[in-house]
């Protein structure tokens, strides 16, 4: 329970189909549909440190996100405030201490959105990855947002996946 993320209600599993989230309903745009001229950076900055205490927050107990992008940030502008919610669990793991990374979806397949992994999980490396993880997408995130550019652009998904390991960072 915390003001930067949807609240998750239940998590539903059956036998025949995929795992499935219960989650809160938010309306607003994401940060994705935000057109990237109009942000400015006091924008930015309030929104990207919601997102962190959010993230502060989730991965003191022990949960990864592991798909930051700006599509999973919902934006609520209410006066001269904004309220950034991060969305959509669905891909995220849970580490324990001594027990290491657990997940509640049945395969160790990349899932994610390539552009913004980390090395780690974009490589397959699922024992490396850890709240890192998520801040190195964040700091992709943040990179696009204030540039205009995704720091490892393709024009598929393979090929932004070999950038990713194989570019130094923009």
């Amino acid at each position: 329970n915390h003001p930067s993320i949807i609240p998750v209600y239940d998590l539903i599993r059956d036998a025949n189909n995929p795992a499935l989230l219960v989650m809160a309903y938010r309306d607003g745009p994401s940060l994705g549909n935000l057109p990237l001229p109009d942000l400015h950076w006091p924008f930015i900055s309030d929104v990207l440190i919601q997102v962190l205490e959010g993230l502060a927050y989730a991965h003191a107990r022990g949960v990864l996100h592991l798909d930051i992008k700006p599509e999973n940030v919902l934006v609520e502008r209410r006066g001269g405030r904004v309220r950034a919610t991060l969305l959509d669990f669905g891909i995220a793991r849970i580490r324990r201490p001594g027990r290491g990374v657990e997940r509640w979806f049945d395969r160790d397949a990349v899932i994610g959105t390539v552009e913004y992994m980390s090395p780690e999980q974009c490589s397959g490396a699922f024992e490396r990855i850890g709240p890192w993880s998520d801040i190195f997408s964040v700091g992709a995130m943040a990179f696009e947002l204030c540039s205009g550019k995704r720091p490892f652009p393709g024009p598929s998904q393979p090929t932004a996946m070999v950038r990713r390991l194989t570019d130094p960072p923009p």
